[in-house]
């Protein structure tokens, strides 16, 4: 019998800190163009122009210190990108995916095409559309949410507002992820999706999503994305040619079940995220730290970072994540790196709120490039457990505690967990050059595992620093 564990998870709990910043980092917070009060979005341009959007409709490049307005009059949009090739900026707007040139290179924008406006909009407050995020080929790529009210709720039998689904399908292809190769054009890649506001191309050319916890949703997650699937929101469904919403409303949970793709990664809410936003993968070559090719994730009500990573186990994806840093002015939605190798991010708390509150920032975040924090590095699984990395050599035997969970798949907001187990953990070995701990754990399918460990030090006596962590 073939054993996928499509979620296999940690959590790590240590000493609470309102900022906890990694040894070695530091935040520097960057002013915002005077009237720009809600970033959703920022990119760089190979010269490291900054430009960022923001939901009241503009469009802002920084050159050194000084910012200038380059578009305005956009409808929210949820994300920039900069197409050197083209040297044309994408914007998703709320109806529309929208190409912005400087014909006469004066700065500001003189043309303003729709690329692609195949997807509905009922004008319910919703209904955002994030991205675009771009392949090798140049393809682009955004996810579009669905309504939080409206008549096609799918509720499982349970009457809307006594836990019953409340994500509403009212305008075409709600809830999917697209594809747009030129102007003009619309490819529908994958659906299920309730509220998809993180969107991030792996230098792979593989598409990841982030997802907020809600109804048919038991947890924030990371999933990773391929044309055709169903991700789990069954409001979504009737965009395809095999379902329509009659046939939708016959079924249960037990049956979207069937054929639903589960996550990569749950990141579980409170202890890593409440709002996850878009992945971006550290290829800085080192400039960032000790985190070469691993996702770096903001989240927009913790205020944090985390880090996280998959690996393939029988053909599906599935991983880890560890809380990196706390303590940013706002809820961090959108990032870039710079050729520095900063972190940047535009930060938003309007409407929901972050616990860094304020409305609105700019930040990012610099290594030194020399102090090496103390932190768990990566997870991996083994057939009988789980091999853990720290970033430095540790000192005396710790053993973890670990404890197991799963989650229900219904039409409710949410799920608590269920299932829960205290693991024995067994034959704890360590490596020869002390940075790498493995044991044994009684595995089974579809589990998050949760791992303490409590008081670890490396040799040199310095403390883990303050994280939570989850792997799946």
């Amino acid at each position: 019998m073939k054993i996928q564990l499509f979620i296999v998870g940690f959590i790590l709990f240590f000493t609470s800190l309102r900022a906890q910043i990694p040894a070695g980092y530091k935040i520097v917070n960057v002013p915002l163009p005077r009237g720009s009060v809600s970033v959703l979005g920022l990119c760089h341009k190979p010269d490291d122009t900054l430009a960022i959007c923001t939901w009241e409709g503009e469009v802002w490049e920084r050159k050194g210190e000084v910012w200038t307005k380059f578009a305005e009059n956009l409808m929210e949009p949820n994300g920039i990108y900069y197409d050197a090739k083209e040297d044309a900026y994408y914007v998703s707007q709320k109806p529309e995916l929208t190409r912005l040139v400087d014909l006469n290179k004066d700065g500001v924008c003189d043309r303003y095409e729709c690329v692609t406006d195949t997807f509905g909009i009922s004008g319910e407050y919703h209904e955002y559309h994030f991205g675009p995020v771009v392949d090798s080929l140049g393809r682009k790529y955004a996810s579009l949410n669905l309504a939080a009210r409206g008549e096609f709720t799918v509720p499982d039998g349970k009457p809307f507002g006594k836990g019953g689904g409340n994500m509403s399908y009212n305008a075409p292809w709600r809830g999917w992820v697209y594809r747009s190769d030129r102007k003009g054009h619309f490819q529908p890649l994958a659906s299920g999706f309730r509220s998809p506001c993180g969107i991030g191309m792996s230098p792979d050319d593989e598409l990841f999503i982030t997802d907020n916890q809600g109804d048919w949703v038991a947890d924030c997650a990371l999933y990773h994305v391929r044309e055709g699937n169903f991700y789990g929101h069954p409001a979504s469904l009737p965009a395809r040619p095999d379902f329509d919403k009659e046939k939708v409303l016959s079924l249960k949970a037990k049956d979207f079940e069937e054929f639903r793709s589960p996550p990569a990664v749950w990141l579980v809410r409170e202890e890593i995220a409440n709002s996850p936003g878009s992945p971006i993968w550290d290829t800085t070559k080192g400039k960032f730290g000790a985190f070469e090719g691993q996702m770096f994730i903001g989240d927009q009500r913790q205020s944090n970072y985390f880090r996280s990573g998959v690996e393939k186990v029988n053909g599906e994806y599935q991983g880890w994540c560890v809380d990196f840093l706390r303590g940013l002015d706002s809820g961090p939605v959108k990032m870039s790196f710079d050729s520095k190798g900063r972190l940047w991010s535009a930060q938003v708390g309007r409407g929901w709120f972050s616990k860094g509150g304020k409305r609105t920032a700019i930040q990012y975040v610099e290594w030194d490039g020399k102090t090496s924090p103390f932190a768990i590095h990566s997870v991996n699984l083994t057939k009988t457990g789980f091999s853990v990395k720290f970033t430095e050599r540790i000192g005396k035997k710790m053993i973890p505690q670990v404890s197991s969970w799963g989650y229900h798949y219904y039409s409710t907001y949410g799920s608590p967990p269920v299932d829960t187990n205290e693991l024995m953990v067994t034959n704890y070995q360590l490596s020869k050059d002390r940075t790498t701990v493995s044991f044994d754990i009684p595995l089974e399918e579809k589990k998050i595992y949760a791992i303490k460990f409590t008081d670890q030090k490396i040799l040199r006596q310095s403390s883990l620093i303050s994280t939570r962590s989850i792997t799946l």
